[in-house]
């Protein structure tokens, strides 16, 4: 018996010994996709460095005036905004054990930011908001 030691799949931990044909196979098939990605992983990196590039060299090299229309300029001056409103209003919401206490966190934190603007009593009132929702929400479900 070959100890092979632990592998990580997905959430699980397995040790995995040789002693039958079908871990055999799963350790040749796991080793099999790690090093494909290995293998393709230069590539990635390189597409993925070519399209950072081209997003951010194109505007500076194809705009050379100013921009002079007013919708456009207020709609580009607030497009930093609406993507980090974006990518943070969805975390809020999921980060928590449940879906109920996020919208609370969220709306207590829009609150207190509105009224008050210090950061930490914000914090301090999100993270509050949702121990006491998580905490109401399993003394009503039993």
């Amino acid at each position: 018996i070959t100890d092979v030691g632990n592998l990580f799949v997905g959430e699980l931990y397995f040790t995995a010994y040789r002693q039958s044909i079908v871990e055999t196979i799963f350790l040749t098939f796991y080793g099999r996709i790690t090093m494909k990605l290995n293998d393709n992983l230069a590539i990635y990196l390189l597409i993925a460095a070519i399209t950072i590039y081209l997003i951010r060299m194109l505007p500076l090299t194809l705009i050379r005036k100013d921009i002079k229309n007013k919708f456009l300029r207020s709609f580009l001056a607030y497009v930093p905004y609406v993507t980090l409103s974006v990518m943070t209003v969805p975390a809020i919401i999921y980060a928590t054990g449940s879906i109920y206490s996020g919208i609370v966190a969220l709306v207590v934190g829009v609150i207190l930011a509105f009224f008050d603007g210090n950061l930490f009593r914000v914090a301090l009132g999100c993270c509050m908001s949702v121990f006491l929702t998580e905490l109401i929400m399993k003394f009503i479900q039993g």
